[in-house]
Parts: C-alpha cells; sequence; structure tokens
C-alpha cells in the first residue's frame, strides 16, 4: 500500500500499519496528514522467482484524517461499502440507470472515496511498486494517545 500527500509525497504503508490505523485510530495518529483527505493506492504485485514483475491489480482510495491526524475509519468503510454495493448491483444485473435520489447517494459516495492517477503518477506508482524506484516508509512518531474524534 502506498499513500500519496497533498503535495504528491509518496509513502509505502505497511500493511499492517494500516490495520492497526483502522482499529485503533486514537493510537496511531499521522500527524503530517492531520485534517486531510490522503490518496491511498493498494497494489497487488506479481512475482516471478521473488522478483517484482508487474501489477497485476490496483485499487486507489481516498482516506480522511481528522484535525489530531487520526484516520476517520467510518468514512472508510462508508466509501467501501458503496463501492462493493454498486459493483454487486452490476454483477447481479439489478443495477439501474434510472436510479432514484438513494441509489444517487450511493454513487455520490463511491466517488468521493476513490480517484484515478494521471498517466504519469500511474508510471511513477509502477515503478515503485516494482521495486525501479523509491519512496518513504511512512512511519509513526509516537506520542501521547489522541482519542478519536467523533
Amino acid at each position: 500500500m502506498f499513500l500519496l500527500d497533498q503535495a504528491d509525497r509518496l509513502y509505502r504503508l505497511p500493511g499492517a500499519l494500516f490495520e492497526r490505523m483502522l482499529l485503533d485510530p486514537g493510537g496511531h495518529p499521522v500527524r503530517q496528514f492531520s485534517g486531510a483527505r490522503i490518496r491511498m493506492i493498494d497494489m497487488l504485485v506479481q512475482l516471478e522467482n521473488r522478483q517484482p514483475i508487474d501489477v497485476a491489480w490496483m485499487s486507489c482510495h481516498v482516506l480522511t484524517f481528522d484535525a489530531s491526524g487520526c484516520l476517520d475509519p467510518g468514512a472508510f468503510e462508508r466509501h467501501q461499502r458503496a463501492r462493493a454495493d454498486l459493483g454487486l448491483a452490476a454483477l447481479s444485473g439489478t443495477f439501474d440507470r434510472s436510479a432514484s435520489v438513494v441509489d444517487a447517494a450511493t454513487h455520490f459516495v463511491a466517488r468521493g472515496g476513490g480517484w484515478t492517477p494521471s498517466p504519469g503518477m500511474l508510471q511513477r506508482l509502477r515503478d515503485v511498486a516494482l521495486g525501479k524506484s523509491a519512496c518513504a516508509r511512512l512511519s509513526l512518531r509516537r506520542g501521547p494517545r489522541t482519542p478519536p474524534s467523533r
């Protein structure tokens, strides 16, 4: 996983750290992201002889951080649920283009939780994922525990 800040600085986000941020946001604030919406990229990299050879899958999300730098897991879950609902509706054949306002709200929520990288950014992401370029690893500076804002 990778995070991309407002200045297009790229950070590697270990999956275990992201899991802890979701489960205990107050215990894992990222002060540099305080009050921001940060782009996240989740990638599945194909390996051959333990070497990365291709990006097999990529998904782009937006993470919301409160004023203390704590991840808002509720916003992330709402976006993920809306994206899943839209995908399942399309697969099941229940997707109706003349959707009601409620269905339009699902589209709006899903769209707010995702983004599409430019061709240049896509190449940069692929290069980092395949080990052709380096990026910083996100680290949390430990400080006092911050309760999540509600």
